[in-house]
C-alpha cells in the first residue's frame, strides 16, 4: 500500500528534525549560530570519495564508460585495496576540463 505524503506532513517532519538538532547543540554547548562557533569552523571536511557507479548516474553515462574513463587517466582516481573511488574535486575537474 503507498501512502502519499503531503508537503504538510513533511514540513512537520522538517520541523520536529530541526528541533531535535537545536536540542542536540545545546546539549553539546554549541553556539546555534554555527558560522560563528569556532569549533565547527575548525572541523576538518572530508573528501567525498565517489563511487564508478555514483560517477555513472552525476554524468548519465553507464559504469562501463567511467571505467573507461578511469582506465585512459581522464578521470583520476583513488585505489584501496581492490576498490576503485573518485573524489569529489577530480570528477568536478574533469567535468570543468571536458565543456564544450
Amino acid at each position: 500500500m503507498v501512502h502519499n505524503v503531503t508537503s504538510k506532513e513533511v514540513a512537520d517532519q522538517f520541523s520536529i528534525a530541526i528541533q531535535l538538532l537545536l536540542e542536540w547543540l545545546d546539549q553539546r554547548g554549541y553556539s546555534r549560530n554555527l558560522i560563528d562557533d569556532k569549533r565547527v569552523r575548525e572541523m576538518p571536511v572530508e573528501p567525498r570519495l565517489l563511487t564508478a557507479t555514483e560517477v555513472a548516474r552525476i554524468l548519465k553515462i553507464s559504469k562501463s564508460n567511467v571505467y573507461q574513463l578511469i582506465q585512459r587517466n581522464e578521470i583520476h582516481t583513488i585505489r584501496i585495496n581492490r576498490s576503485v573511488r573518485v573524489r569529489q574535486d577530480d570528477l568536478e575537474d574533469f567535468i570543468s576540463n571536458n565543456r564544450v
